[in-house]
């Protein structure tokens, strides 16, 4: 089978993509806090999978290769900023490979 792709937007402490790359997903984490990728790293060696973590702002971040499928859960900021990561992530996977869940909030 071929390798599979899969990007967790926002992923603080990296769950969504341990959980991923455990089901044999080539994962990506993007996340701005260092605090929770080092927590990340911690929990995919405690799992023996791989994940490539970047440090970024999701809002601005894009990869030059596109990916399988692409999560977003719980993206915290205001609707506008939001709205650019989906539109880029969009962009980069056809909205059928796409989850996102979160809530809105008055900023």
């Amino acid at each position: 089978m071929a390798s599979r792709r899969a990007l967790d937007l926002a992923c603080g402490e990296g769950r969504n993509a341990v959980w991923l790359a455990t089901q044999g997903w080539d994962a990506t984490g993007v996340d701005f806090s260092q605090v929770g990728l080092d927590k990340a790293a911690r929990l995919a060696a405690s799992n023996h999978v791989t994940v490539e973590w970047v440090r970024a702002d999701v809002t601005q971040w894009k990869s030059d290769e596109p990916f399988d499928l692409v999560v977003v859960f719980y993206l915290q900021v205001p609707e506008a900023e939001r709205r650019t990561a989906f539109v880029w992530q969009h962009e980069r996977s056809p909205p059928r490979n796409a989850a996102h869940r979160g809530h809105d909030s008055p900023t």
